[in-house]
């Protein structure tokens, strides 16, 4: 704003995610979008100290779409999905001038942005006030870290279609578990 206040820092993110030589069949990536504030020096070990707070999280489907947002090899042992959810105004707020919700049940989704998907916003990780400086004259420096979790899960039973994408009957689980890599 013109007055010098932040009210708003937001993230759009792009993701390119790949596996190869799983045991089992991949079906779904799942992503959780986790900020947190910190010094702009901080080690590895300190980063992970820092109180990372979940401002979105979402579950694509690889089924076989190639639009503008997704582009995925559908479900299989190895494949890849592209993710370009975050066109236009849409966008993950990670810390606002309201900062974060009062969950009565902490992880709680807040919202649905993008139609048809497992997905949604958390709320923002916190308020700006890291993000104000107390002079008018003054700078301030904030570093955001950013966690990105990806977990890569086997079909559930949404993929049986007419033409099954070619899976076998002890690929596809009730319940989505997690795919493991070979060895």
């Amino acid at each position: 704003s013109d007055d010098g206040s932040v009210d708003e820092v937001f993230i759009k993110p792009s993701l390119s995610v790949s596996w190869d030589g799983f045991d089992h069949v991949v079906g779904k990536v799942r992503i959780l979008v986790e900020a947190a504030t910190g010094a702009s020096d901080l080690d590895p070990p300190e980063i992970e100290d820092l109180d990372f707070m979940p401002v979105f999280r979402a579950t694509g489907y690889a089924n076989g779409t190639d639009n503008d947002s997704e582009a995925e090899t559908g479900p299989g042992t190895n494949g890849e999905y592209q993710i370009n959810w975050f066109d236009g105004d849409r966008r993950i707020t990670i810390y606002d001038t309201d900062g974060a919700p009062d969950y009565e049940t902490a992880g709680s989704l807040m919202g649905d942005p993008i139609d048809g998907a497992q997905n949604g916003f958390y709320g923002a990780a916190g308020t700006t006030d890291a993000f104000e400086e107390t002079t008018d004259a003054g700078t301030n420096d904030t570093t955001v870290y950013l966690r990105y979790t990806i977990s890569l899960h086997r079909p559930d039973v949404s993929f049986i279609t007419e033409d099954n994408y070619a899976l076998e009957p002890e690929d596809v689980r009730p319940h989505s578990p997690l795919a493991m890599a070979d060895g």
